[in-house]
């Protein structure tokens, strides 16, 4: 359709140049576009408004088109609409010599260069460019979540789109200081040299350009280590013959998560009527392993050996249980001692109250 009518345009200018030359018409005072509206850059869903004047119109007519990616659409004609989009208008002003387009409702795709055009021999125009505001959005391109190891240069990426062109910055989600030093790093790329455990964390994207609320694009960067084992106390002591429990623990670090073992003298532990090992998932990749020593007895005195291993590496934590001769009770477990202690005494006061009773029944009979 649009080719049909650049054609019939075409074929109109040279008629207009024909009949105005063999009416006498000074081709010299060829028609001319004295002046246009400059750029302009509209929200979506506000109006938009470009002129055109012209002047020496003569037969000729004057056309508004629209172009995009190189691809020209007749928009109208004189005052004629070509298309079915009645969000577009035209309209004359100034005794003929002011041709105004209006665009309602602006819309994405009606961002573009809009050309006036004057259909002569040799067609005379103007171009006006409408740019419509887009709020950001981040997409292709943009680094998604990395899992790597130490040492390694670790690139993050942002790309977005938008209208005017967003600014770009990279921050922690916590709000803690990035690689850098600094809160925010003001680039689309953001470059860590010889990455560590200690920054690791979810790095943020945001991209803004004062339309809408921006974006934002989450990355979670995991590093690799190997683990690194602590242990909150060395030795530990409990006494035998007590139904008490002792409690070994040690604190890991690592990632990926380690495997976790105990042993005794060369032995892997594993769950029993002895022992009971049980671990702990914490924050940032820690782990607390606590090894439960079930009503203590001599043969479970000695030394016993955490190990983490995991793909980057291995670690090793000893701890040693010893016999202490007070009982330890916050290490767990019942005391027999303390119970029948504690029957004893039940016994006592019971036999007290019933002698206090008899005495005082005897006392009133008495009297």
């Amino acid at each position: 359709m649009n080719r049909i009518v650049e054609v019939m345009l075409a074929l109109l200018a040279a008629v207009s140049t024909t009949l105005a030359q063999n009416s006498g018409f000074d081709v010299e005072r060829k028609p001319a576009i004295t002046w246009v509206s400059k750029d302009l850059v509209v929200d979506i869903g506000d109006a938009a408004r470009i002129e055109c004047r012209v002047k020496n119109q003569g037969i000729n007519t004057v056309v508004w088109m629209h172009i995009q990616r190189g691809v020209p659409r007749s928009l109208t004609s004189g005052l004629s609409r070509l298309i079915a989009d009645d969000r577009f208008n035209v309209e004359i002003e100034e005794d003929g010599e002011l041709f105004v387009l209006t665009i309602a409702d602006v819309r994405e795709e009606d961002s573009g260069q809009y050309q006036c055009q004057i259909t002569y021999s040799t067609p005379v125009f103007r171009n006006v460019l409408i740019s419509i505001k887009k709020p950001p959005v981040i997409g292709e391109g943009t680094t998604r979540d990395l899992l790597v190891s130490e040492n390694q240069t670790v690139t993050l990426t942002c790309n977005s789109t938008g209208f005017p062109k967003p600014t770009i910055f990279w921050q922690k989600e916590d709000q803690s200081l990035l690689p850098t030093g600094s809160s925010q790093h003001w680039n689309s790329t953001l470059i860590i040299k010889r990455v560590t455990k200690e920054d690791r964390g979810i790095y943020v994207c945001v991209a803004d350009n004062q339309v809408g609320n921006g974006d934002r694009r989450p990355v979670k960067v995991q590093v690799e280590f190997p683990p690194k084992i602590t242990i909150p106390k060395t030795r530990v002591g409990q006494a035998v013959n007590y139904e008490l429990d002792a409690v070994l623990e040690c604190i890991i670090e690592g990632f990926p998560a380690p495997v976790i073992e105990w042993y005794k003298d060369g032995t892997e532990i594993v769950n029993n009527r002895d022992y009971q090992v049980t671990n702990f998932l914490g924050e940032n990749d820690f782990t607390s392993s606590k090894l439960t020593t079930k009503r203590v007895r001599a043969h479970h005195f000695g030394k016993y050996l955490c190990t983490a291993t995991n793909p980057r590496g291995k670690s090793e934590g000893e701890v040693s249980l010893y016999e202490v001769a007070i009982p330890n009770y916050e290490q767990g477990g019942i005391a027999r001692s303390n119970l029948n202690a504690g029957g004893s005494h039940i016994i006592c006061c019971t036999e007290i109250i019933m002698t206090l009773l008899f005495s005082t029944i005897i006392a009133f009979h008495l009297h």
